[in-house]
């Protein structure tokens, strides 16, 4: 069932939709994919047999890629390629884990886009401000990884704070994906973001 897969797919819309490169045709595909897959995540991994969830989830996942092919992913994806690389963490689940920190990180510069994101999802409504409504959207973020079993702990991976210096450092290089981000990240944000993984 669609745990680490679907948040992945979710991870590329709500990048792509943040993105600096974003335009009205990602735009489009990444809405429609969130609106999908924010209605269908829960029940497809509660109820695999669902058809209905399976095929929104399917249709979602494909729009989300042809929104990540118009605009690119950004940070998370970038904070996510060392995990996998060094530490064999699945790229969805590292995906899932980084995806609240680094969108609460980002809010103060794309509140306005993380407002409708929240909106199509149906976790807001249309007079919340726009960080309230960013607010909403990462807490359903994080409530997602919880029912999903996504875990929350990188020392579950052998991750350890004296690796982190390294890990930011291959991050930050990810520039075709901190480039998309619409906040700057510091060598120090990287690792701060990482810690946040690391209770």
């Amino acid at each position: 069932p669609p745990a680490a897969t679907g948040m992945d797919a979710f991870t590329h819309s709500l990048e792509s939709f943040i993105s600096t490169k974003a335009n009205p045709i990602s735009d489009a595909f990444a809405l429609e994919s969130m609106r999908l897959i924010a209605g269908s995540i829960v029940e497809a991994w509660q109820q695999p047999e669902s058809v209905r969830a399976r095929g929104d989830m399917l249709l979602g996942s494909m729009y989300g890629g042809l929104a990540l092919t118009a605009a690119g992913t950004a940070a998370v994806h970038a904070l996510a390629y060392p995990l996998g690389g060094k530490f064999h963490v699945t790229h969805g689940v590292a995906n899932a884990m980084l995806l609240p920190h680094v969108m609460a990180f980002n809010l103060d510069s794309c509140a306005e886009r993380l407002k409708r994101a929240a909106l199509v999802c149906g976790v807001a409504q249309q007079d919340d401000s726009n960080e309230t409504a960013a607010h909403k959207l990462i807490e359903q973020i994080r409530q997602w990884t919880q029912v999903l079993n996504i875990p929350q702990n990188l020392r579950e991976f052998g991750v350890a704070e004296e690796h982190l210096a390294d890990m930011a450092g291959a991050a930050s290089k990810v520039t075709r994906l901190m480039t998309n981000n619409p906040k700057a990240l510091s060598l120090d944000d990287i690792q701060q973001l990482y810690r946040c993984l690391l209770p």
